[in-house]
């Protein structure tokens, strides 16, 4: 992307840190939900997991008939490796938030904040390997 002006690229910077900001008060949100749920509702880990999924696959759902697409949006020839990356994907989630509600918030939130130190790393090891 190209930047002609210093108030193009102060704006670009804004931007990002914007979304960094909303990213980071959306993930504390989501991590403080958990707790709550876990500690006042006594709802467990998988049970908060399966309740978030749910809603995921329903705005899924609803956003995919909304461009008249219903079922054919969810074929796929991959489907086993879809169906993998949903279970390692679901096993990292309740892990993390069954973490997160037997430590305290500020330092579960810290934890969870590395996640893209580690998918960078992770993302440069595999990237040499091809």
């Amino acid at each position: 992307m190209k930047h002609d002006t210093a108030g193009d690229i102060r704006r670009a910077d804004a931007t990002g840190l914007a979304w960094t900001l909303l990213g980071v008060f959306t993930f504390s949100l989501v991590v403080a939900r958990g707790k709550y749920l876990s500690i006042n509702v006594g709802a467990s880990a998988i049970q908060i997991i399966f309740m978030r999924y749910c809603g995921g696959f329903a705005a899924a759902f609803i956003l995919a008939c909304l461009q008249r697409q219903a079922i054919s949006a969810f074929r796929s020839r991959h489907l086993l490796s879809h169906l993998g990356r949903a279970v390692l994907g679901a096993s990292g989630v309740v892990l993390s938030l069954y973490a997160a509600t037997h430590m305290p918030l500020n330092e579960a939130s810290a934890i969870g904040l590395t996640q893209g130190v580690f998918v960078l790393v992770l993302a440069s090891r595999s990237s040499r390997n091809r």
